[in-house]
């Protein structure tokens, strides 16, 4: 355990002293923080500005003149002007917009134009498609000697809650948050397995090339070196990963202060009351998440499902010369990542206690990621403990299996490794 402490040492510190390493922990944040304030700015900057559209109507069928909904960003301005002057107030940007309708027969709107010297955002485009077909249902209504207002009265929104019965208690359920943060757990383990993961097929493939290798392992063993080389690098994402929560948290906090935090103030005061509702059902949510078994489930599948997918990558470096060799191998070790979370993101939403997501949540090389979409819908701890298990003792196989590709392709030059190659290399016994 010495040596691989000392191989650990000097992985990790090599690699954080690197300007590279340096560069990208501060850049990381930095491009974060400023993406933020660009969008508080943005926010901001078109406070109080008067966005409203003004639109001609020129209505032929003489049904929707001074009757369509007023519209939020929308002034309608009814006219009898001809086309081509209100082609001509459009092109010198008197109004925004045109809307055209035509003498309708049988209620048909399908001739209804929207002339606009830009395109027109899809929210502004079914605003007005709205706007107008409920005028048409009020005409329809009128037709029929129907009041629209006692319809409207007779309608009603049914909001469906789903309490969870736990021990003859009912808790929030929360379905909502629950897959949030669910999804974003696995998103996170899915990046830091494939971009540090990487990172050590890429330095075994450098240390072989550079016959650094050689040096090191007439001193320690090869499973040592690998397993030495595989924490070090964990802990090298560990630390960026922290730093950038750090750091990006810090500045997203003085981007919000500095730019736009009274503005940004007085909005959330004046909206306060739709959704005071929503943020108390959110928050009552969150207090219903199981923390405890995220937080431990979220450590443990971090921290194994990179060991176990490194341990792979670190195979795959020391069978070959260079990264180009490395495409070959890639494809088997990454499909059941995107496979993972391909099934994260259908079946798991879809029903998280269903038979694939139970299955692919006790396979050790989808389980990281499934598992963590799992754990927020209060999957039991048998399990959760079951799939951990399997997941630690899938992780001493493939160390096993991994170091004995790792102790003859170190020192192995020139020959271009297959499948074939690796499979006797797992099988030997010396």
């Amino acid at each position: 355990m010495h040596n691989v402490f000392l191989i650990l040492k000097r992985e990790y510190l090599t690699r954080v002293k690197k300007k590279s390493f340096i560069v990208m922990t501060l850049l990381g944040p930095l491009l974060i923080g400023l993406f933020y304030a660009a969008i508080i700015w943005i926010s901001v900057s078109d406070m109080g500005k008067d966005k409203r559209q003004i639109v001609a109507v020129s209505d032929k069928s003489g049904m929707f003149t001074d009757k369509l909904d007023s519209l939020s960003m929308v002034d309608f301005l009814y006219t009898d002007e001809s086309y081509d002057s209100l082609k001509a107030d459009l092109e010198k940007g008197d109004i925004d917009g045109i809307l055209l309708i035509p003498e309708m027969k049988n209620g048909n709107t399908e001739n209804v134009q929207y002339i606009t010297k830009k395109s027109a955002s899809l929210t502004e485009r079914s605003a007005i498609d709205q706007t107008i077909t409920n005028r048409l249902f009020e005409v329809r209504l009128n037709e029929r000697g129907l009041n629209k207002k006692m319809i409207d009265s007779l309608k009603t929104n049914v909001s469906v809650i789903n309490p969870i019965l736990n021990k003859d208690k009912l808790e929030e359920g929360g379905a909502e948050v629950k897959s949030g943060v669910g999804f974003l757990s696995s998103i996170i383990i899915y990046m830091f397995i494939l971009i540090f993961g990487v990172q050590v097929m890429r330095g075994v493939t450098e240390e072989k090339s550079n016959r650094i290798v050689e040096i090191l392992v007439s001193s320690v063993k090869p499973f040592q070196l690998m397993l030495g080389k595989i924490f070090g690098i964990a802990l090298v994402g560990l630390t960026q990963f922290i730093i950038w929560i750090l750091l990006s948290s810090t500045i997203i906090a003085i981007a919000t202060s500095f730019m736009g935090g009274e503005a940004m103030a007085a909005q959330h005061v004046a909206d306060a009351g739709s959704h005071t509702s929503n943020t108390i059902n959110i928050l009552g949510q969150f207090s219903a998440l199981p923390l405890t078994k995220i937080i431990i489930g979220f450590l443990f599948y971090f921290t194994g499902g990179f060991l176990l997918y490194s341990s792979l990558f670190a195979a795959i470096g020391s069978a070959v010369d260079n990264d180009t060799e490395t495409q070959q191998f890639m494809l088997p070790v990454t499909i059941p990542l995107v496979f993972a979370l391909m099934i994260a993101s259908n079946a798991v939403f879809k029903d998280p206690n269903g038979s694939i997501a139970v299955w692919s949540s006790m396979i050790p090389f989808t389980s990281p990621i499934v598992m963590m979409v799992r754990i927020p819908f209060d999957v039991s701890w048998g399990e959760i403990l079951l799939s951990m298990f399997i997941l630690s003792v899938t992780f001493v196989i493939i160390v096993w299996l991994a170091s004995k590709i790792y102790r003859i392709g170190i020192l192995m030059y020139g020959k271009k490794a297959n499948y074939k190659e690796l499979l006797k290399w797992m099988m030997s016994k010396s």
